[in-house]
Order: C-alpha cells, then sequence, then structure tokens
C-alpha cells in the first residue's frame, strides 16, 4: 500500500509546473488544471493524446517485462 501511496504522490508532484522531470509524469495535474476552467477543443485533444501515449508506453512496457520474465 505504501508503494501504491508513494507512487501516486509522486506522479501528481512531477506534474506540477516547475517540476524538474514534468516529463516523467502522467498528466494529472494538466488534466485537472484544464478541465478547472472553461477547457477548448485543442487542449482537450492535446491531452487525450498525450494519455494515450502514456498508456501505450505503459501497456509496451508492461507486455515486455512479461515475456522477458515468464
Amino acid at each position: 500500500m505504501a508503494v501504491l501511496v508513494t507512487g501516486s504522490v509522486l506522479a501528481m508532484v512531477l506534474g506540477l509546473d516547475g517540476s524538474v522531470a514534468p516529463w516523467l509524469a502522467p498528466p494529472l495535474m494538466a488534466v485537472a488544471r484544464h478541465l478547472a476552467g472553461r477547457p477548448d477543443s485543442a487542449s482537450v485533444v492535446a491531452l487525450t493524446g498525450q494519455a494515450a501515449l502514456w498508456a501505450a508506453v505503459v501497456g509496451l512496457v508492461y507486455a515486455r517485462l512479461r515475456r522477458t520474465r515468464s
């Protein structure tokens, strides 16, 4: 449970403005900031693309780890 909580908090902290490595975290805080206001369609499409890219990368890493560790 500690690993899950630490990972969640780290993902949020890395996604903040002024973070040392914002590219290292999925766009959790960016989505929250845009949805708090009136988002335009271009920003929604950009955030959707970024989230889809993160999901694809995580899926590929998971599949590779499954193949090499089984």
